[in-house]
Protein backbone atom coordinates (compact mmCIF):
# COMPACT_ATOMS: atom_id res chain seq x y z
CA UNK A 1 0.00 0.00 0.00
CA UNK A 2 1.42 3.60 -0.86
CA UNK A 3 0.78 5.90 1.69
CA UNK A 4 0.58 9.63 0.64
CA UNK A 5 -0.77 13.10 2.13
CA UNK A 6 -3.54 15.10 0.31
CA UNK A 7 -3.52 18.44 -0.10
CA UNK A 8 -6.36 21.16 1.49
CA UNK A 9 -8.96 21.13 -0.86
CA UNK A 10 -11.95 23.30 -1.58
CA UNK A 11 -13.56 19.59 -2.77
CA UNK A 12 -15.39 18.12 -0.21
CA UNK A 13 -15.03 13.68 -1.17
CA UNK A 14 -18.06 11.73 -1.27
CA UNK A 15 -18.16 8.06 -0.29
CA UNK A 16 -20.80 5.42 -1.63
CA UNK A 17 -21.31 1.77 -0.67
CA UNK A 18 -23.99 -0.41 -1.93
CA UNK A 19 -24.84 -3.53 -0.34
CA UNK A 20 -27.35 -6.46 -0.80
CA UNK A 21 -26.87 -8.31 2.20
CA UNK A 22 -29.22 -8.67 5.14
CA UNK A 23 -28.20 -5.32 7.62
CA UNK A 24 -29.90 -6.77 10.62
CA UNK A 25 -29.40 -4.60 13.73
CA UNK A 26 -26.33 -6.64 14.94
CA UNK A 27 -24.63 -5.84 11.32
CA UNK A 28 -25.25 -2.14 11.80
CA UNK A 29 -23.73 -2.22 15.30
CA UNK A 30 -20.47 -3.82 13.41
CA UNK A 31 -20.78 -1.17 11.38
CA UNK A 32 -20.75 1.52 14.17
CA UNK A 33 -18.00 0.08 15.83
CA UNK A 34 -15.64 0.70 12.48
CA UNK A 35 -16.81 3.92 12.49
CA UNK A 36 -15.97 4.64 16.46
CA UNK A 37 -12.84 3.73 15.55
CA UNK A 38 -12.49 6.75 13.05
CA UNK A 39 -13.97 9.53 15.60
CA UNK A 40 -13.30 12.37 12.00
CA UNK A 41 -16.04 10.71 10.39
CA UNK A 42 -18.44 9.79 13.26
CA UNK A 43 -21.50 11.97 12.55
CA UNK A 44 -22.44 14.57 15.79
CA UNK A 45 -26.62 13.78 15.35
CA UNK A 46 -28.62 11.36 13.89
CA UNK A 47 -32.56 10.70 12.90
CA UNK A 48 -34.22 11.65 10.00
CA UNK A 49 -33.99 14.74 7.92
CA UNK A 50 -33.15 17.40 10.15
CA UNK A 51 -31.11 15.24 12.53
CA UNK A 52 -31.47 15.97 15.85
CA UNK A 53 -30.26 13.24 18.62
CA UNK A 54 -26.51 13.50 19.72
CA UNK A 55 -24.44 10.62 19.14
CA UNK A 56 -22.36 11.11 22.02
CA UNK A 57 -19.12 8.70 22.12
CA UNK A 58 -20.33 5.87 19.36
CA UNK A 59 -22.93 5.54 17.23
CA UNK A 60 -23.26 1.48 17.85
CA UNK A 61 -26.92 1.85 19.94
CA UNK A 62 -28.26 4.73 17.55
CA UNK A 63 -27.10 1.89 14.33
CA UNK A 64 -28.46 -1.12 16.05
CA UNK A 65 -32.07 0.45 16.62
CA UNK A 66 -34.89 -1.45 14.43
CA UNK A 67 -36.79 -0.59 11.96
CA UNK A 68 -35.31 2.73 10.91
CA UNK A 69 -35.36 2.44 6.88
CA UNK A 70 -33.36 5.85 6.74
CA UNK A 71 -30.70 7.62 8.58
CA UNK A 72 -29.76 11.35 8.16
CA UNK A 73 -26.44 12.08 9.88
CA UNK A 74 -25.33 15.64 10.25
CA UNK A 75 -21.54 15.94 11.22
CA UNK A 76 -19.66 17.51 13.92
CA UNK A 77 -18.52 21.42 12.98
CA UNK A 78 -19.53 24.76 12.87
CA UNK A 79 -19.01 25.13 8.79
CA UNK A 80 -20.45 22.84 6.73
CA UNK A 81 -17.29 22.21 4.78
CA UNK A 82 -16.14 20.53 7.58
CA UNK A 83 -18.62 18.43 8.18
CA UNK A 84 -18.93 14.75 7.34
CA UNK A 85 -22.50 14.33 6.46
CA UNK A 86 -24.35 10.39 6.46
CA UNK A 87 -27.35 9.52 4.44
CA UNK A 88 -27.44 5.89 5.20
CA UNK A 89 -30.73 4.26 3.42
CA UNK A 90 -31.34 0.88 4.71
CA UNK A 91 -33.57 -1.63 2.67
CA UNK A 92 -36.15 -4.24 4.15
CA UNK A 93 -34.25 -7.86 3.68
CA UNK A 94 -36.87 -8.35 0.62
CA UNK A 95 -39.08 -6.35 -1.85
CA UNK A 96 -41.92 -7.34 -4.27
CA UNK A 97 -41.18 -5.88 -7.67
CA UNK A 98 -43.50 -6.91 -10.29
CA UNK A 99 -44.75 -5.27 -13.78
CA UNK A 100 -47.26 -5.92 -16.29
CA UNK A 101 -48.46 -9.83 -17.18
CA UNK A 102 -48.11 -11.78 -14.44
CA UNK A 103 -44.58 -10.45 -13.20
CA UNK A 104 -44.00 -10.70 -9.43
CA UNK A 105 -41.11 -11.48 -7.66
CA UNK A 106 -39.22 -11.30 -4.44
CA UNK A 107 -35.56 -9.65 -4.71
CA UNK A 108 -33.13 -8.46 -2.79
CA UNK A 109 -32.99 -4.96 -2.58
CA UNK A 110 -29.95 -2.56 -2.53
CA UNK A 111 -29.01 -0.64 0.76
CA UNK A 112 -26.75 2.57 0.42
CA UNK A 113 -24.30 4.46 1.94
CA UNK A 114 -23.28 7.98 1.01
CA UNK A 115 -21.09 10.20 3.01
CA UNK A 116 -19.56 13.38 1.91
CA UNK A 117 -16.58 14.17 3.57
CA UNK A 118 -15.43 18.15 3.99
CA UNK A 119 -12.27 18.98 2.79
CA UNK A 120 -10.67 19.48 5.78
CA UNK A 121 -11.77 16.18 7.46
CA UNK A 122 -10.28 14.45 4.02
CA UNK A 123 -7.00 16.40 4.39
CA UNK A 124 -6.84 15.49 8.33
CA UNK A 125 -7.47 11.47 7.19
CA UNK A 126 -5.10 11.52 4.32
CA UNK A 127 -5.56 9.06 1.09
CA UNK A 128 -4.05 6.64 3.43
CA UNK A 129 -6.72 6.76 6.26
CA UNK A 130 -9.78 7.17 3.91
CA UNK A 131 -8.18 3.94 2.12
CA UNK A 132 -8.63 1.93 5.40
CA UNK A 133 -11.81 3.50 6.27
CA UNK A 134 -13.01 2.49 3.31
CA UNK A 135 -12.05 -1.28 3.47
CA UNK A 136 -13.18 -1.74 6.96
CA UNK A 137 -16.52 -0.31 6.42
CA UNK A 138 -17.07 -1.99 3.21
CA UNK A 139 -16.46 -5.22 5.00
CA UNK A 140 -18.63 -4.61 7.43
CA UNK A 141 -21.21 -3.52 5.28
CA UNK A 142 -21.00 -6.55 3.32
CA UNK A 143 -20.52 -4.07 0.36
CA UNK A 144 -20.98 -5.00 -3.34
CA UNK A 145 -19.11 -1.75 -4.62
CA UNK A 146 -18.44 1.08 -3.66
CA UNK A 147 -16.09 4.37 -4.32
CA UNK A 148 -14.76 7.86 -3.08
CA UNK A 149 -14.43 10.89 -5.18
CA UNK A 150 -14.11 14.69 -5.38
CA UNK A 151 -18.05 15.78 -5.53
CA UNK A 152 -17.65 17.71 -9.10
CA UNK A 153 -17.61 14.20 -10.07
CA UNK A 154 -21.21 14.36 -10.02
CA UNK A 155 -21.46 16.90 -12.86
CA UNK A 156 -19.06 14.69 -14.79
CA UNK A 157 -21.85 11.78 -14.58
CA UNK A 158 -24.27 14.25 -15.20
CA UNK A 159 -22.79 15.41 -18.46
CA UNK A 160 -21.76 11.87 -19.31
CA UNK A 161 -25.24 10.32 -18.81
CA UNK A 162 -27.20 13.03 -19.27
CA UNK A 163 -30.05 10.55 -20.87
CA UNK A 164 -30.51 7.80 -18.21
CA UNK A 165 -29.11 6.96 -14.48
CA UNK A 166 -26.28 9.26 -13.65
CA UNK A 167 -24.84 7.17 -10.49
CA UNK A 168 -22.91 4.07 -9.56
CA UNK A 169 -25.39 0.88 -9.93
CA UNK A 170 -24.96 -3.07 -9.59
CA UNK A 171 -27.19 -3.70 -11.97
CA UNK A 172 -26.72 -0.75 -14.60
CA UNK A 173 -23.03 -0.10 -14.69
CA UNK A 174 -20.69 1.67 -12.56
CA UNK A 175 -20.45 4.51 -14.69
CA UNK A 176 -16.95 5.22 -14.70
CA UNK A 177 -13.03 4.55 -13.20
CA UNK A 178 -12.98 6.53 -9.45
CA UNK A 179 -10.38 8.45 -7.11
CA UNK A 180 -10.13 5.07 -5.25
CA UNK A 181 -12.79 1.64 -5.51
CA UNK A 182 -13.88 -0.88 -3.25
CA UNK A 183 -14.81 -3.79 -5.42
CA UNK A 184 -16.97 -6.69 -3.74
CA UNK A 185 -16.26 -10.53 -3.76
CA UNK A 186 -17.87 -11.01 -6.79
CA UNK A 187 -16.66 -8.82 -8.33
CA UNK A 188 -12.80 -10.27 -7.71
CA UNK A 189 -14.34 -13.62 -8.27
CA UNK A 190 -14.71 -13.17 -11.77
CA UNK A 191 -12.15 -10.66 -12.23
CA UNK A 192 -8.63 -12.22 -10.37
CA UNK A 193 -6.44 -9.77 -12.24
CA UNK A 194 -8.16 -6.89 -10.05
CA UNK A 195 -5.75 -7.93 -6.91
CA UNK A 196 -3.02 -7.70 -8.95
CA UNK A 197 -3.49 -4.31 -10.08
CA UNK A 198 -0.85 -1.33 -8.77
CA UNK A 199 -2.56 0.30 -5.86
CA UNK A 200 -4.44 -2.47 -5.01
CA UNK A 201 -5.16 -4.04 -1.93
CA UNK A 202 -7.40 -6.90 -0.57
CA UNK A 203 -9.18 -6.52 2.27
CA UNK A 204 -10.07 -9.66 4.74
CA UNK A 205 -13.45 -10.25 3.16
CA UNK A 206 -12.03 -10.48 0.22
CA UNK A 207 -12.72 -7.46 -1.69
CA UNK A 208 -9.94 -5.66 -3.49
CA UNK A 209 -9.12 -1.62 -2.84
CA UNK A 210 -7.68 0.05 -5.71
CA UNK A 211 -6.70 3.79 -5.69
CA UNK A 212 -6.48 4.90 -9.84
CA UNK A 213 -4.43 8.05 -8.95
CA UNK A 214 -2.28 8.97 -5.82
CA UNK A 215 -4.93 12.07 -5.29
CA UNK A 216 -8.74 12.67 -5.72
CA UNK A 217 -8.14 15.94 -7.95
CA UNK A 218 -6.42 14.20 -10.47
CA UNK A 219 -9.15 12.09 -11.33
CA UNK A 220 -11.01 15.06 -12.88
CA UNK A 221 -8.17 15.31 -15.53
CA UNK A 222 -8.57 14.09 -18.80
CA UNK A 223 -12.31 12.82 -18.52
CA UNK A 224 -14.02 13.91 -21.57
CA UNK A 225 -15.78 10.54 -21.30
CA UNK A 226 -15.84 7.99 -18.44
CA UNK A 227 -13.06 5.85 -20.35
CA UNK A 228 -10.59 9.08 -20.95
CA UNK A 229 -7.48 9.36 -19.25
CA UNK A 230 -4.40 6.68 -19.01
CA UNK A 231 -5.28 6.16 -15.10
CA UNK A 232 -8.35 4.67 -15.90
CA UNK A 233 -7.03 1.87 -18.23
CA UNK A 234 -5.29 -0.66 -15.87
CA UNK A 235 -9.28 -1.12 -13.96
CA UNK A 236 -11.04 -0.71 -17.21
CA UNK A 237 -8.72 -3.59 -18.87
CA UNK A 238 -9.27 -5.84 -15.60
CA UNK A 239 -12.91 -5.13 -15.46
CA UNK A 240 -14.10 -4.35 -19.08
CA UNK A 241 -16.39 -1.22 -20.47
CA UNK A 242 -19.62 -3.27 -20.21
CA UNK A 243 -18.85 -3.05 -16.22
CA UNK A 244 -18.40 0.46 -16.30
CA UNK A 245 -20.45 2.38 -18.81
CA UNK A 246 -24.23 2.90 -17.66
CA UNK A 247 -26.86 1.34 -19.67
CA UNK A 248 -30.59 0.17 -19.18
CA UNK A 249 -29.48 -3.36 -21.06
CA UNK A 250 -29.59 -6.55 -19.57
CA UNK A 251 -26.02 -7.99 -19.12
CA UNK A 252 -24.00 -10.96 -18.07
CA UNK A 253 -20.80 -8.85 -17.52
CA UNK A 254 -22.24 -7.96 -14.32
CA UNK A 255 -22.42 -9.64 -11.18
CA UNK A 256 -25.89 -10.67 -10.02
CA UNK A 257 -27.21 -9.48 -6.84
CA UNK A 258 -27.32 -13.69 -5.75
CA UNK A 259 -24.13 -13.64 -6.60
CA UNK A 260 -23.08 -10.74 -4.31
CA UNK A 261 -25.39 -11.85 -1.74
CA UNK A 262 -23.75 -15.16 -1.86
CA UNK A 263 -20.76 -14.19 0.23
CA UNK A 264 -22.96 -12.76 2.94
CA UNK A 265 -22.67 -15.67 5.75
CA UNK A 266 -26.11 -14.98 7.46
CA UNK A 267 -27.58 -15.26 3.98
CA UNK A 268 -30.98 -16.83 3.85
CA UNK A 269 -33.69 -17.18 1.24
CA UNK A 270 -36.98 -15.48 1.48
CA UNK A 271 -39.98 -16.41 3.61
CA UNK A 272 -41.61 -19.12 1.87
CA UNK A 273 -45.34 -17.52 3.23
CA UNK A 274 -44.04 -14.19 1.17
CA UNK A 275 -43.00 -15.92 -2.17
CA UNK A 276 -46.67 -18.22 -2.21
CA UNK A 277 -48.76 -14.56 -1.15
CA UNK A 278 -46.65 -12.66 -4.47
CA UNK A 279 -47.69 -16.04 -6.67
CA UNK A 280 -51.18 -15.78 -5.61
CA UNK A 281 -51.03 -12.57 -6.02
CA UNK A 282 -50.00 -12.36 -9.61
CA UNK A 283 -52.12 -15.09 -10.43
CA UNK A 284 -55.33 -13.18 -9.99
CA UNK A 285 -53.82 -9.97 -11.61
CA UNK A 286 -53.33 -12.67 -14.69
CA UNK A 287 -57.18 -13.66 -14.32
CA UNK A 288 -58.45 -9.97 -14.34
CA UNK A 289 -56.23 -8.80 -17.34
CA UNK A 290 -57.09 -11.61 -19.16
CA UNK A 291 -60.76 -11.16 -18.53
CA UNK A 292 -60.68 -7.25 -19.15
CA UNK A 293 -58.53 -8.34 -22.08
CA UNK A 294 -61.32 -10.31 -23.50
CA UNK A 295 -63.99 -8.17 -22.71
CA UNK A 296 -62.58 -5.01 -24.44
CA UNK A 297 -61.29 -7.10 -27.38
CA UNK A 298 -64.87 -8.86 -28.38
CA UNK A 299 -66.45 -5.13 -28.10
CA UNK A 300 -64.21 -3.40 -30.34
CA UNK A 301 -64.11 -6.28 -32.42
CA UNK A 302 -68.09 -5.70 -32.58
CA UNK A 303 -68.04 -2.04 -32.86
CA UNK A 304 -65.30 -2.07 -35.73
CA UNK A 305 -67.98 -4.33 -37.92
CA UNK A 306 -69.70 -1.86 -38.30
CA UNK A 307 -67.70 0.19 -40.47
CA UNK A 308 -65.28 -0.36 -43.73
CA UNK A 309 -61.16 -0.09 -42.54
CA UNK A 310 -59.40 2.13 -44.91
CA UNK A 311 -56.44 1.88 -46.82
CA UNK A 312 -53.05 3.14 -45.75
CA UNK A 313 -50.57 4.80 -48.25
CA UNK A 314 -47.07 5.33 -47.33
CA UNK A 315 -44.34 2.94 -45.86
CA UNK A 316 -43.36 5.51 -43.08
CA UNK A 317 -43.14 3.97 -39.67
CA UNK A 318 -42.76 4.88 -35.87
CA UNK A 319 -42.21 2.31 -33.15
CA UNK A 320 -41.58 2.37 -29.61
CA UNK A 321 -41.56 0.58 -26.32
CA UNK A 322 -43.81 1.36 -24.02
CA UNK A 323 -45.29 0.35 -20.17
CA UNK A 324 -48.69 -0.82 -19.52
CA UNK A 325 -49.29 3.00 -17.79
CA UNK A 326 -47.78 4.57 -21.06
CA UNK A 327 -50.63 3.48 -23.38
CA UNK A 328 -53.43 5.87 -21.74
CA UNK A 329 -50.78 8.66 -22.47
CA UNK A 330 -50.52 7.28 -26.00
CA UNK A 331 -54.05 6.76 -26.62
CA UNK A 332 -55.14 10.03 -25.13
CA UNK A 333 -52.12 11.85 -27.21
CA UNK A 334 -52.80 10.00 -30.51
CA UNK A 335 -56.98 11.26 -30.63
CA UNK A 336 -55.86 14.86 -29.71
CA UNK A 337 -53.19 15.65 -32.28
CA UNK A 338 -54.26 12.83 -35.17
CA UNK A 339 -58.14 12.90 -34.65
CA UNK A 340 -59.08 9.56 -35.82
CA UNK A 341 -62.22 8.90 -37.14
CA UNK A 342 -63.41 6.23 -34.56
CA UNK A 343 -66.46 6.41 -32.23
CA UNK A 344 -65.51 7.07 -28.20
CA UNK A 345 -66.65 3.28 -27.14
CA UNK A 346 -64.56 1.72 -29.89
CA UNK A 347 -61.58 3.95 -28.94
CA UNK A 348 -62.09 3.48 -24.85
CA UNK A 349 -62.27 -0.65 -25.85
CA UNK A 350 -59.05 -0.45 -28.29
CA UNK A 351 -56.90 1.62 -25.45
CA UNK A 352 -58.02 -1.40 -22.90
CA UNK A 353 -57.14 -3.82 -25.13
CA UNK A 354 -53.76 -2.85 -25.62
CA UNK A 355 -52.86 -2.01 -22.18
CA UNK A 356 -54.43 -5.83 -21.18
CA UNK A 357 -52.42 -7.38 -23.91
CA UNK A 358 -51.52 -11.21 -23.25
CA UNK A 359 -47.70 -11.92 -23.80
CA UNK A 360 -47.10 -12.73 -27.41
CA UNK A 361 -50.22 -11.32 -28.38
CA UNK A 362 -51.16 -8.16 -30.56
CA UNK A 363 -52.99 -6.93 -33.14
CA UNK A 364 -53.26 -3.67 -35.93
CA UNK A 365 -56.18 -1.71 -37.11
CA UNK A 366 -56.37 0.66 -39.41
CA UNK A 367 -58.48 4.19 -39.13
CA UNK A 368 -58.75 7.47 -40.93
CA UNK A 369 -58.33 10.72 -39.94
CA UNK A 370 -57.76 14.80 -41.45
CA UNK A 371 -54.21 14.01 -41.64
CA UNK A 372 -54.98 10.28 -43.91
CA UNK A 373 -55.44 7.32 -42.86
CA UNK A 374 -53.18 5.26 -41.17
CA UNK A 375 -52.29 1.90 -38.85
CA UNK A 376 -51.78 1.54 -35.37
CA UNK A 377 -50.21 -2.11 -34.30
CA UNK A 378 -49.11 -3.60 -30.90
CA UNK A 379 -47.21 -6.20 -29.43
CA UNK A 380 -46.79 -7.42 -25.88
CA UNK A 381 -43.40 -8.40 -25.93
CA UNK A 382 -42.85 -9.60 -22.58
CA UNK A 383 -44.56 -8.89 -18.99
CA UNK A 384 -43.55 -5.42 -18.60
CA UNK A 385 -43.49 -3.69 -22.30
CA UNK A 386 -45.55 -3.25 -25.75
CA UNK A 387 -44.26 -2.57 -28.77
CA UNK A 388 -46.40 0.25 -30.26
CA UNK A 389 -46.50 1.15 -33.86
CA UNK A 390 -47.52 4.18 -36.00
CA UNK A 391 -48.11 3.30 -39.76
CA UNK A 392 -48.75 5.79 -42.51
CA UNK A 393 -47.21 8.81 -44.41
CA UNK A 394 -44.15 10.40 -44.33
CA UNK A 395 -45.79 13.76 -42.84
CA UNK A 396 -48.22 12.19 -40.63
CA UNK A 397 -45.63 9.98 -39.00
CA UNK A 398 -43.21 13.06 -38.73
CA UNK A 399 -46.03 15.17 -36.92
CA UNK A 400 -46.78 11.84 -34.51
CA UNK A 401 -43.55 11.54 -33.25
CA UNK A 402 -42.61 15.14 -32.46
CA UNK A 403 -46.21 15.36 -30.77
CA UNK A 404 -45.79 11.98 -28.82
CA UNK A 405 -41.89 12.69 -27.63
CA UNK A 406 -42.65 16.14 -26.42
CA UNK A 407 -45.03 15.22 -24.21
CA UNK A 408 -43.61 11.89 -23.07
Amino acid sequence: MVECTMPNSSSPLVLILLSVEHLSPERRAEIGTVVDAHPLLRPGKVGQDPPRTRVGSTLVPHLAQPDLPLFLFGGEGARTEESATWIFELEPAWIVVGGRGDAGEVVRPVSSLTIVIGPERAAALGAHGLEIFLGEIGDAIGGAYGCIFPEATYEQLNRWYADGPARPDLSWGLGSVYWMQYLGPAFVERRPALAQLERSTTTPRGAVIHRATEQPEHSLENSGSPLDGEWRAPLLSALGEDVILISLEERDTMPSLEHHASFDPGRVGPPEDLVRRIREDAERRRRRREAEYDRARTRRLRLEGRRTPPHVHGMAEWSTNVDADEVPHFWRTLRERLAPEITSPCAGALGREIANTPTSAGDRVTVDSPHGPFAVAWWSDDEESLVLTLEGPGDLVERWEDFFEAGR
